[in-house]
């Protein structure tokens, strides 16, 4: 009886101190930024409202998981009648049957000193998979996770084929969190 005790607080130790290392975050700041050329000219556009959710182990940053989505009525590249085309027409975000855009991690490694992340993005009903390093600083008691990669616009069937308009979308997320 005593040795099914013993093991029993044995097990419960080594699961609290797993799931101890494991910390909810609270977001301070998130910014949701993309890129691409339109022509001759490079656009900048962000969306204004974001949200995230980290769930970080700073042990061991493999086992961490993070989340987010924007609104995609909020698209913001500077010009309001393009905002106002990209969020409304069926053949870009089509606002009104898509109204956001969903990432999730679902796989991290550790690889030369690096979190790898395969994300799963969600756009327009349709989602893909894609790898992008995630750095994670911290400063001040705050951590910073930034990533950046590319997208290609056609695989979500954000428009449609152009001699103007690029399909590859870079895109950055940066995250300010305690």
């Amino acid at each position: 009886m005593y040795k099914k005790i013993i093991f029993f607080l044995i097990i419960a130790a080594i699961c609290t101190s797993v799931n101890a290392q494991i910390k909810s975050l609270v977001i301070k700041k998130l910014d949701a930024n993309f890129s691409m050329k339109n022509g001759l000219v490079l656009v900048n556009g962000s969306f204004d409202k974001a949200i995230a959710a980290v769930q970080y182990n700073a042990a061991k940053p493999a086992q961490s998981m993070f989340t987010g989505s924007v609104d995609v009525a909020t698209i913001n590249t500077g010009v309001g009648l393009r905002d106002k085309h990209l969020v409304e027409k069926s053949e870009f975000f089509d606002a009104k049957n898509y109204p956001t855009i969903k990432m999730v991690s679902s796989k991290l490694i550790e690889k030369d000193g690096k979190i790898i992340v395969d994300w799963l993005i969600t756009m327009k009903g349709i989602t893909k998979t894609i790898s992008a390093p995630v750095i994670i600083v911290s400063k001040s008691g705050i951590l910073l996770f930034s990533t950046n990669f590319t997208i290609n616009r056609r695989d979500f069937k954000v428009g449609t084929k152009s001699m103007l308009m690029a399909d590859d979308v870079k895109v950055n997320l940066h995250v300010e969190a305690m």
